[in-house]
């Protein structure tokens, strides 16, 4: 019985393995031709920009289906670097850690998503001393799939609050809003690979189901996993708990 188990195991592990080499070879193999297309893109776009005022009028669906044509590549482009970037998570052996402001950690994410976050009311409470023992650069990201998480499911101008603080001798940290919510069973599934909780609202905004599958493999990294605390319109708190760091 115990072979049939370690046999059964093992082909499980062989799978997983298989679909994680898939998908960073796919990502790869989806660079060039996405890459060609903007660049033809680009070119009969600045055909169009160079068309008499007068010719305009009958140039417009032209356009429109350039700008169909520029959104489906800026979406796939998204998707193939968030595929890279789960790889490489996925391959990720050692971790490079150090004493890191959880402070310096929320500033990084948010200077990265400052088109999107001035939609928003901001509520963080974390004190300027605060220090935990992560891997900076991965620890920013998983900050920044949860920011960005918390905006594409929440209504414009609504409060998303960020806070950390000491708790038994570590540091938890809590990402709120008060978007959709979630069901029991799309809590569950949440963290699936392309995953998304609402297709269409994913998609309007460029989402490839990644984020949080990306945000586990990091915390899994840590040693440590994601919570979940939601309800149908009554927003969700994603949480973790990290090492406290050395001042």
């Amino acid at each position: 019985v115990q072979h049939a188990i370690n046999d059964y195991l093992a082909r499980i592990a062989q799978a997983m393995q298989r679909e994680r080499r898939f998908s960073a070879d796919a990502a790869h193999e989806l660079k060039t031709p996405l890459a060609i297309v903007k660049l033809h893109h680009d070119g009969l776009q600045e055909v169009l920009n160079d068309v008499p005022e007068s010719l305009a009028p009958q140039l417009q669906d032209a356009q429109l289906h350039l700008n169909a044509i520029e959104q489906g590549v800026e979406r796939m482009s998204h998707m193939v670097e968030q595929l890279l970037l789960l790889s490489r998570v996925d391959a990720l052996n050692a971790l490079n850690l150090a004493p890191t402001r959880v402070g310096e950690l929320i500033e990084t994410s948010i200077n990265q998503l400052i088109t999107i976050i001035t939609d928003y009311e901001w509520q963080i409470n974390i004190a300027d001393d605060l220090t935990v023992n992560v891997d900076p650069f991965y620890m920013a990201l998983v900050c920044k799939n949860l920011i960005e998480n918390a905006c594409k499911y929440s209504p414009k101008e609504s409060m998303i609050c960020i806070d950390a603080a000491e708790v038994n001798g570590q540091i938890v940290l809590r990402f709120s809003d008060n978007g959709k919510g979630m069901t029991d069973t799309q809590i569950q599934r949440a963290k699936e690979r392309f995953y998304r909780v609402d297709e269409s609202r994913s998609r309007e905004l460029g989402g490839s189901g990644l984020g949080l599958a990306i945000v586990k493999h990091i915390l899994d990294a840590h040693q440590q996993n994601i919570g979940v605390r939601s309800s149908v319109k009554s927003g969700s708190v994603f949480y973790f708990t990290l090492a406290k760091g050395k001042k």
